[in-house]
């Protein structure tokens, strides 16, 4: 036979349980069941959108390699646009300084030849015996003056066709600038969308931690609960507890543990969208708290939520709480009968007294006698 002192311990396990929130009853395991189905679900979920932010990263990715390579590519057609266009400017100078030199001799050979001509006229009819040499001279005279002209035309063609193209290629060149500014700023739109991105990633994974964190412990607390359910209901059932009635024929008969006014019904709003699992009565001072009916203690001690505590097995399933005491006046394993004084109140004088049936909790009022 299981001793009271191993039920008490399989209760304490359920009302501590985390998110039991001090309830020891079978509803706790389909609602943590349906928990862990939210979490099962909010996994899938989880899940599912991380594969997306991990495509999405991929795609921008591949996006971003492409684009690196065409900023890669306009940077080097810059370049070369950059090398031609000085290399045109050094040519454009050459021809400059060739046809200022042209120039500068084409005056030069003007003003002497204009010199020399007006003595060689003189000089030429005055001595030669052929009236025509004069003429031939200046034949080859205006031949001469023409070929260098000519040179001086074609270096003025080359200069106006070197400023044209070096005005197709300044124009190629802003061109080019244009598109890699271009190109700069799809690149930081790419490079701001993959860091959203990335942090959409890691608040999505740290969110699939922490779902599978809670699913793991919501099905270890569900073995546990299952287990410890299991535990209790062969414990309450090889409890021999020796009454000498049933405890579900005194209904509407049992005494008050102590004498005083209702402050807080079964049922009423708690707080926190909790509910009273019991009643809480204001007595007087120090009051001493009497026991509703015979039965066993099987537990006799502090509980968090419940301060100093005692628990009477009345069988078939039927459980007395009283808390809230200053002292506790009996022991676990002890045999007490309806009347006989369990403990003594703290100085508020208010005793929490809380009725279970099957792990239930049941409204005590229907089974106290009434005022």
């Amino acid at each position: 036979m299981i001793s009271a002192r191993l039920s008490l311990c399989l209760l304490l396990l359920l009302w501590q349980l985390p998110g039991l929130a001090g309830e020891a009853d079978p509803q706790a395991l389909k609602a943590l069941q349906q928990s862990i189905r939210q979490l099962e679900q909010q996994r899938r979920q989880a899940r599912v959108h991380l594969d997306e932010s991990q495509r999405q990263l991929a795609e921008l990715e591949a996006r971003i390699s492409r684009q690196n390579r065409q900023l890669q590519q306009s940077h080097h057609q810059l370049r070369q646009l950059q090398q031609a266009i000085q290399s045109q400017r050094q040519q454009l100078q050459q021809l400059e300084k060739e046809q200022q030199n042209l120039l500068a001799r084409l005056a030069l050979q003007w003003r002497s030849a204009y010199s020399r001509q007006q003595l060689s006229r003189l000089r030429t009819l005055l001595q030669s015996r052929d009236p025509n040499a004069f003429f031939r001279w200046q034949a080859r005279q205006r031949y001469l003056d023409r070929q260098q002209l000519q040179w001086l035309d074609q270096l003025q063609q080359n200069q106006q066709h070197r400023l044209q193209l070096l005005e197709q290629l300044e124009q190629q060149s802003r061109e080019q600038q244009a598109t890699l500014q271009t190109l700069r700023q799809q690149a930081a739109a790419l490079k701001a969308s993959q860091q959203q991105w990335q942090q959409r990633r890691r608040q999505q994974q740290q969110q699939l931690r922490q779902t599978e964190q809670a699913l793991r412990e919501a099905r270890a607390r569900r073995q546990r609960l299952q287990r410890v359910l299991q535990q209790l209901a062969q414990s309450l059932k090889a409890l021999d507890t020796q009454l000498p009635q049933p405890f579900a024929r005194l209904k509407g008969r049992l005494p008050w543990p102590v004498k005083g006014r209702i402050l807080h019904r079964f049922g009423s709003p708690r707080g926190g969208g909790l509910q009273w699992r019991g009643v809480e009565i204001q007595a007087g001072n120090s009051a001493e708290v009497q026991a509703i009916a015979h039965g066993r203690v099987v537990y006799a001690d502090w509980l968090r939520g419940y301060g100093l505590l005692i628990i009477l097995d009345h069988g078939d399933g039927y459980l007395s709480l009283y808390g809230n005491q200053a002292a506790l006046y009996r022991e676990v394993g002890e045999w007490v009968s309806a009347g006989e004084k369990l403990g003594k109140l703290n100085e508020d004088g208010r005793l929490y007294l809380e009725l279970r049936q099957q792990a239930q909790p049941i409204d005590p009022q229907r089974w106290l006698v009434s005022l």
